[in-house]
């Protein structure tokens, strides 16, 4: 069977089976030769343990704060050092060929600064069980996965890339609102090319820096359509859009459905 990384995959999300909070007591824990029934993120809340594999180049310690990839069918053990190891569990599933399967991976240090936060959110989610529940899970979930997979190109990149893109990034969020904000705009305001900006951006997340400034520009809409009383024409303005026709376009485009529409199906979240 052939194994890959996740974070090179890049498979689809099929569903959420279920998400969870445990505690464990020392000992040890795992599953034999079938495997675990399920693809699974975990969150260490805390406590300590080591994970083992039958391929002692995947095994791993983990820690309060870390983040890691569990395979489906992939056996292991895991021995708790500490009475006490608390963790945040999403259990779901990958669509996964015959003939492979992902590698358990342990997320770089220090990625994902709201990592709790967010499976708190699914969870939350999980327990309400409203009728966007599954919609809901999936969004959730992708987002998490998606800043792994960031997280795990943005580790890779050469200090001074790495650098270049905080700024890059943090140029962005702080003037999203700003309809001039262009490529060549960010370009100049980090001293490079617009090929080498593009370049940084290809090598960190994948795409261009326009696309990561719409995919940005979407999610904050779509928070603001979920939690806030803010009229489309004012989220239209607040994130840079010329007008309420070229935001709606754009939001349709990336959602499958107008803004009004989100809203009337995440509105009740708010609440």
């Amino acid at each position: 069977m052939k194994k890959l990384s996740v974070s090179e995959a890049k498979p689809r999300i099929l569903g959420v089976e279920s998400v969870i909070e445990t505690t464990l007591s020392q000992g040890v824990y795992g599953y034999g030769e079938e495997g675990r029934p399920d693809d699974g993120l975990l969150y260490v809340l805390a406590g300590e343990a080591h994970y083992t594999f039958e391929d002692p180049a995947l095994d791993m310690d983990v820690h309060p704060g870390g983040l890691f990839y569990l395979g489906r069918r992939m056996a292991y053990a895991c021995r708790v050092f500490r009475r006490e190891f608390r963790l945040l569990i999403i259990n779901f599933r990958f669509e996964t060929p015959e003939d492979c399967c992902f590698l358990s991976e342990l997320l770089p240090t220090g990625a994902l600064r709201n990592r709790e936060t967010q499976f708190r959110d699914l969870l939350s989610v999980r327990q309400m069980k409203h009728p966007a529940c599954e919609q809901e899970s999936l969004s959730l979930l992708y987002r998490i996965y998606a800043g792994w997979i960031n997280a795990v190109a943005e580790a890779a990149l050469p200090p001074a890339s790495k650098r270049r893109m905080e700024e890059a990034l943090r140029y962005m969020h702080e003037h999203i609102g700003e309809e001039t904000l262009t490529a060549a705009r960010l370009a100049a305001a980090l001293h490079l090319s617009e090929a080498q900006l593009r370049r940084n951006f290809n090598a960190a997340l994948g795409i261009s820096p326009m696309r990561y400034l719409q995919t940005i520009r979407i999610e904050q809409a779509k928070e603001r359509l979920s939690y806030s009383n803010d009229s489309v024409t004012s989220i239209a303005e607040s994130l840079g859009y010329s007008g309420v026709y070229h935001f709606s376009h754009a939001f349709r485009k990336e959602t499958g459905s107008s803004p009004s529409e989100y809203r009337a199906l995440h509105r009740m979240t708010a609440y």
